[in-house]
């Protein structure tokens, strides 16, 4: 009996050695593979994002459509960034006289309509701005004073357009041209209902090579329609800003 149970510790003894060594493996493996993350952890840059809005202008001359008599705007018809045809109607005066009509003397696109429902207006007053067809387009950003030296002339922008879709039509290349060294008044941005506290900079861009988005995606850009892009404000790394309290002392 005592040599069957001697024979059975003999057999039992090996596999647990054999066991407990393949743990320590594992073990060590696993604590290899923690100290790799956190490393991967403490030093892969983090980029701080912020969206930045603005909209599509045009630095084509705009002709103006005058009133050609004294009266009151009676109907007005077309708004800001509608594209009219010569001949179509835009505006109605009422005179002392009779109603007249006021008619695009060209094709264009309506860049500015200044006139009023019920406005009184004298002769040659401007009514509506016209602009060919044909733009020179402009893109402007609005950045905000918290990140104004995130960017600088030189610096290519991917812009994409609230109205067409970016998973459709892709985004549009454009560079930085200038930056405002004085922030826009608070009434000119008002329609993008961005921060009133924050003071925001014009940033004007120009496309190189034109048009950049898929065929037929640039035939769809209207005046004034609002853009934005995505601007890098900060590259930091998570060790550094563990640090930083330490450092900064």
């Amino acid at each position: 009996m005592a040599d069957t149970k001697i024979q059975l510790l003999a057999d039992v003894g090996p596999p647990l050695k054999v066991t407990s060594s393949l743990e320590n493996i594992i073990l060590s493996i696993m604590a290899v593979a923690i100290i790799v993350v956190l490393i991967l952890f403490c030093t892969t840059p983090v980029s701080h994002k912020i969206v930045v809005q603005g909209q599509l202008s045009s630095n084509t001359y705009a002709e103006p459509l005058y009133a050609t008599q004294p009266g009151l705007v009676w109907n007005i018809l077309v708004r800001k960034g509608d594209q009219v045809k010569k001949g179509d109607l835009l505006l109605e005066l009422s005179t002392e006289v009779a109603t007249v009509q006021l008619k695009a003397e060209s094709d264009g696109i309506v860049t500015q309509v200044v006139a009023e429902t019920n406005q009184s207006v004298v002769k040659n007053q401007p009514l509506v701005f016209i602009s060919p067809i044909q733009q020179d387009w402009s893109l402007e950003l609005y950045l905000p004073g918290t990140a104004i030296g995130s960017l600088s002339p030189g610096d290519s922008m991917a812009i994409r357009f609230d109205a067409l879709p970016s998973r459709i039509y892709g985004s549009q290349v454009a560079v930085v041209k200038t930056i405002a060294a004085i922030p826009v008044s608070a009434h000119e941005i008002q329609h993008l209902m961005l921060n009133p506290a924050e003071a925001y900079y014009r940033v004007q861009l120009e496309l190189h090579d034109g048009c950049s988005m898929p065929e037929g995606s640039c035939e769809k850009w209207r005046l004034g329609m609002r853009l934005n892009s995505v601007v890098v404000t900060e590259k930091t790394v998570f060790i550094d800003r563990l640090l930083k309290p330490i450092t900064a002392r």
